[in-house]
């Protein structure tokens, strides 16, 4: 079996120059500097300037995933394939072949809807979108699908994960090209958003 390029070999920060170094394991090495990393923090505010940054923590989740503790007392976790695909120089940077959308059947609204009830929160035995954590769909006119959705508590462990597992999702229905997915916080996620068949599973009345 061959190894996950996107597993680390090695993780190096660098106090003095605010970098994290990440060696893969195809020997790929990635430089990320802090401020990068609080302005593409998932599940945090938006922050488009972060330089100066520094990073206090780093604590690494099972096998998948880093966590970050911010000098401001924020943390983030980040899956590795994230941080490796923050890399400019990673694989997220190579050109994709252009996709023929006439050749793309049309993409059916309730399709989405299925594949999205494929996703559970691993804490909950319901479906995202049972849950109502999904806010918007959008089909574009180029077969991309713009998602807006949240979780239950900003703090929810998952954030790092969720919403690469929506977009693997989104892409597995035909006719989608690509898919783009947004956290958002507001509105606050309540159990209002459920349905009537989350409340019953869930047993909340």
């Amino acid at each position: 079996m061959s190894e996950d390029p996107n597993q680390p070999v090695e993780v190096r920060p660098h106090t003095r120059s605010k970098r994290l170094e990440i060696e893969w394991a195809d020997g790929h090495i990635s430089d990320l500097p802090y401020h990068l990393l609080r302005e593409q923090a998932p599940a945090l505010p938006d922050r488009a300037d972060a330089e100066g940054i520094d990073i206090n923590h780093f604590e690494p989740v099972g096998h998948y995933a880093l966590r970050v503790t911010f000098d401001t007392d924020e943390k983030a976790t980040f899956t590795w394939e994230a941080l490796r695909n923050l890399d400019p120089e990673g694989p997220a940077s190579e050109a994709e072949p252009e996709v023929d959308v006439s050749q793309l059947p049309e993409i059916e609204r309730d399709a989405l809807i299925r594949a999205l009830r494929e996703v559970h929160d691993p804490e909950i035995p319901v479906n995202i979108y049972d849950l109502g954590l999904i806010y918007n769909l959008d089909i574009q006119p180029d077969h991309t699908v713009d998602v807006k959705m949240t979780l239950t508590t900003p703090g929810c462990p998952e954030a790092a994960t969720f919403p690469a597992r929506v977009e693997e999702a989104v892409r597995t229905v035909p006719g989608v090209a690509d898919a783009r997915v947004e956290l958002v916080w507001d509105p606050p996620w309540t159990k209002d958003h459920m349905s009537e068949e989350a409340m019953l599973a869930l047993g909340i009345w």
